[in-house]
């Protein structure tokens, strides 16, 4: 949202007001136009405020060290302290009233009738699309408006991620030099520190994330003008010392001497050098330092994208706390500019009992012809988002994407269900909709107070179970009681219905049970069959008589036929007929573009819509692509350039990544995939081998397996990559067996 005030004053009014909000979608704006009347009384009020902030700031930081150290009466100290405390005391009081009439003053002439009317137009506007991210760009020249605390306009309430900026009326967009490289070039200027601890900056600099920092102490003004136009050019520009704005001119302290005109330099000095470091790169200019709106004026009118200043002096801790915090935001966590900048204006409001106002000081000034850069595209390089081959877990919620439609409904037959199958083919991705999806949801749902727990199979499923049980009862720890409860389970098929119905009664369990058996087939590939019947059954009894209990199931499709031949199959068949199974089917073009560039978004990087729509017609043509999609964009996001990944950049490693060693990824498809009668033959082959049967041995992260299985004598060469337990049901994307050097899939 860009307001543009045009000309006029607070002592006559702003008789013609533009307003433009601007879209992602869209790029052209919606235009509204108003007007704001006289408010004379708002100058003259900030004018006092300035006079008390200014007061305050001197008295708190003239601290009376020198009597500390020095060896004089304790009575000259006591009489001073006195004298300060009653001052601090004083001036805290008139700020305050001072603070609340210019924030009063300022939303009362906001509020104006016409002005207020576009306002509320635009908030139905923002409110339908369901805006939460917005930037407001103040277009004036008028430096009274600049020096307002416009962080506390009351229409910003309602959007809390929002972020205010000024800018000049005019402006151009200049053309930039950006370099191509995996690192963020830095020039940090530590000018005149007397009375500044620097050492804090300087640390968090230096521990910046794909950076190069070069630091330049006490420069001479040559010495500065120099490094400005470095061949290899800057994305940052920062400086840390004393400033100030005279007649509207930003003049930096850039060492200690004490011949003003070799430690002071303008910002019009410095024009030439500042123009060269822009159109070789320089992006960014962060001053921690005190009375900015000089600087920020001086450097708008060079067009820079951004300049980020302190609109009025400042003290130490009030600085530091804010670059700490915004260097976190925007490089550390990839946040934009503006949250960065909004974080740390939050974190200074927690420190406002002891710094008054320290939240209205920072600003940004930003070039409306330019978007603000986030850290990556300035050069940094974020982690990766994609989970290549692994399966997605609950602390990957936050990249998970595309599969919403199916977790909505699952949220809601959990809530109404007490047995749920949930089937897909191999690498479908049924776990990660579980663990990923579904559960951290539930976890946000305080009114069913969910207790989770999940399990796999194995071998011993009464074990697995009586751990899952002991997860849901906060009784862990006790092993002994985790090992009666499997015996229990093995020889009493209501055992577990019992336990659970003990624990629903005794304790007056207010919560609802979840258990989730993930690879629900190992009962069938890696179980006896009198266990997995002994199990089935006491399974269906805790189904069908726990009241509060919920069972989900994750199967491969091509085992449902293992499940119904079980002694119990007409109990399941019933079963199964009344909570029918949910089929996870392929994703859809929307579905993947969303898995594709929502992760990458979350970690401030673009794809570019020619290289999604390729990935997508590729992996469309593989069996069993989610796997292969998501190992491909493993592989390419190492391409990324300043936030950015291309068609390019596709081509550069090969398209779709059907091998990891030149090698075919197995496909799952049905037509190929490994028959259930084989997957069980490995999988027990695999668990129950002994040095006697199998040969094992490690090559670059490849266990090798020579095993005797299938029909007669024939040799079976497993290669599985890369795990210290093979787990199949997830591994199958990336094993590949071969029968006689033929492959077998």
């Amino acid at each position: 949202m860009v307001i543009n005030f045009g000309t006029g004053n607070l002592k006559q009014g702003f008789p013609y007001v533009t307003v433009q909000l601007w879209s992602n979608d869209s790029p052209f704006p919606q235009q509204f136009t108003a007007n704001l009347p006289v408010k004379e009384n708002l100058e003259a009020i900030y004018s006092r405020w300035k006079q008390e902030y200014n007061a305050i700031n001197r008295i708190t930081d003239n601290t009376v060290q020198q009597y500390l150290d020095d060896d004089d009466d304790d009575e000259e100290y006591l009489e001073e302290q006195e004298h300060h405390d009653n001052s601090l005391q004083k001036n805290d009081e008139n700020i305050d009233i001072f603070s609340h009439q210019l924030k009063k003053g300022l939303n009362d002439w906001l509020n104006y009738p016409d002005f207020i009317q576009i306002i509320k137009e635009i908030k139905k506007i923002l409110d339908d699309n369901q805006v939460q991210l917005l930037r407001i760009i103040l277009d004036t020249d008028n430096n009274t408006l600049k020096r307002l605390p416009w962080n506390s306009w009351q229409f910003l309430t309602a959007y809390p991620k929002s972020e205010i900026s000024l800018s000049l009326s005019h402006y151009i967009r200049e053309e930039i030099n950006i370099k191509i490289r995996k690192k963020v070039r830095v020039l940090a200027i530590i000018g005149n520190t007397e009375g500044i601890d620097t050492e804090k900056e300087k640390k968090w600099l230096n521990q910046l994330p794909d950076a190069e920092v070069i630091f330049l102490d006490k420069p001479s003004k040559q010495q500065f003008k120099k490094s400005l136009i470095d061949a290899e050019g800057w994305e940052i520009l920062f400086f840390a010392g004393h400033s100030k704005t005279e007649e509207n001119t930003g003049i930096l302290s850039i060492n200690e001497s004490q011949n003003n005109n070799e430690r002071d330099i303008t910002i019009h000095e410095l024009n030439s050098n500042l123009k060269e470091a822009i159109k070789n790169g320089l992006q960014v200019a962060i001053f921690n330092s005190c009375d900015g709106l000089g600087i920020g004026d001086g450097l708008a009118s060079l067009y820079i994208p951004i300049t980020i200043i302190m609109r009025e002096p400042v003290p130490n801790k009030v600085a530091q706390d804010f670059f700490h915090e915004f260097l976190d935001s925007y490089a550390n966590k990839n946040l934009s500019l503006y949250l960065a900048v909004k974080n740390a204006r939050k974190k200074l409001e927690t420190i406002e009992d002891n710094y008054i106002a320290a939240s209205w000081l920072p600003m940004i000034f930003q070039n409306p012809a330019f978007s603000p850069p986030s850290w990556l595209e300035l050069g940094g390089f974020s982690p990766c988002p994609y989970l290549g081959l692994d399966a997605f877990q609950e602390t990957n919620s936050d990249l998970f994407f595309g599969r919403e439609k199916t977790i909505n409904k699952l949220h809601n037959l959990v809530n109404i269900n007490p047995f749920i199958p949930l089937l897909g083919a191999s690498g479908s991705g049924k776990s990660s909709i579980i663990f990923a999806g579904l559960i951290p949801k539930l976890r946000q749902d305080n009114d069913n107070n969910w207790r989770i727990s999940w399990f796999r199979p194995g071998k011993n499923p009464f074990d697995g179970l009586a751990k899952a049980f002991s997860q849901l009862t906060n009784n862990s720890a006790n092993r002994l009681q985790e090992l009666q409860l499997e015996i229990d389970f093995k020889n009493d098929t209501t055992a577990i219905s019992n336990y659970l119905n003990n624990i629903i009664q005794n304790s007056n369990y207010s919560s609802h049970l979840l258990l989730v058996i993930d690879q629900f087939e190992e009962l069938f590939t890696l179980c006896d069959q009198s266990h997995h019947e002994a199990f089935l059954q006491g399974l269906l009894t805790a189904i069908n008589t726990v009241n509060k209990f919920t069972v989900i199931i994750t199967l491969r499709a091509d085992f449902l036929g293992y499940l119904l031949d079980s002694v119990q199959w007409g109990e399941w068949g019933e079963l199964l007929q009344k909570y029918s199974p949910e089929y996870i089917t392929s994703m859809n073009r929307q579905e993947l573009k969303s898995a594709i560039i929502d992760p990458a978004a979350f970690n401030g990087v673009k794809l570019k819509d020619k290289l999604v729509d390729q990935l997508i017609d590729d992996v469309h043509k593989e069996k069993g692509y989610l796997p292969l999609l998501q190992f491909t964009l493993t592989e390419l996001w190492e391409q990324q350039k300043k936030g950015l990944l291309t068609y390019e950049d596709y081509q550069e490693i090969g398209g779709v990544k059907t091998d990891q060693n030149n090698n075919n990824i197995i496909d799952e498809g049905e037509e190929n995939a490994i028959p259930c009668e084989t997957l069980i033959q490995i999988e027990k082959l695999w668990r129950n081998a002994t040095d006697n049967q199998c040969g094992w041995y490690g090559k670059d992260n490849v266990w090798e397996s020579n095993c005797q299985l299938l029909e007669g004598n024939t040799l079976t060469t497993i290669l599985m990559y890369p795990s210290d337990i093979p787990l199949l049901e997830n591994r199958l994307d990336y094993c590949k067996i071969k029968l006689n050097t033929k492959p077998l899939l």
